[in-house]
């Protein structure tokens, strides 16, 4: 009777894994999807960025072309941020839905928050620790990260990063 106790959850835990594999793989497509479009942005903002010093330089000129110039690098600099801001939610959004859809409870238990962050590139684990945040910061107290908290988590997590002018490589 053991025997095929043990057979029914191993034959569960080996769809699970393959679930789990699957996601994964996608998720890494993803990610390459996205840090290629990331290191575009990126380009462009730093492209923005020379292009706001050398309107800077010719500001005191008062050119009326040249100050409206400058309002609309403003604005695509802004837009770009806007950008990675939202491709960095989306990343983290989408690995937290795989990983809430392969249990059957809501929310983070502190060992699927472990998971999550082992799924993430490296460089978004440090980005992470980097905010002082922890998985009991965020839980409070029941323990469980539900949509709301994880919601804003990533809201803090992406909107740092587009302010400071996005991800780094990873």
């Amino acid at each position: 009777d053991n025997n095929k106790k043990f057979k029914v959850e191993n034959k569960a835990l080996k769809k699970e894994i393959g679930t789990l594999e699957a996601a994964e793989s996608k998720l890494r497509g993803v990610e390459g999807n996205i840090g290629k479009a990331n290191e575009v942005l990126l380009a462009n903002i730093e492209k923005f960025r020379t292009l706001d010093a050398t309107l800077r330089q010719f500001g005191d000129s008062n050119v009326k072309g040249i100050k409206k110039l400058q309002r609309m690098s403003h604005k695509v600099m802004e837009q770009i941020s806007e950008d990675l801001i939202r491709h960095e939610k989306e990343i983290l959004q989408k690995v937290f839905d795989q990983l809430e859809m392969s249990d059957r409870s809501d929310g983070f238990s502190r060992e699927e928050f472990d998971k999550f962050w082992q799924m993430m590139p490296a460089a978004y684990y440090e980005r992470f620790k980097r905010t002082g945040d922890t998985f009991d910061s965020i839980a409070g107290h029941d323990g469980i990260i539900d949509q709301a908290e994880f919601t804003r988590m990533v809201d803090k997590f992406a909107e740092q990063e587009g302010l400071a002018g996005g991800s780094e490589k990873s």
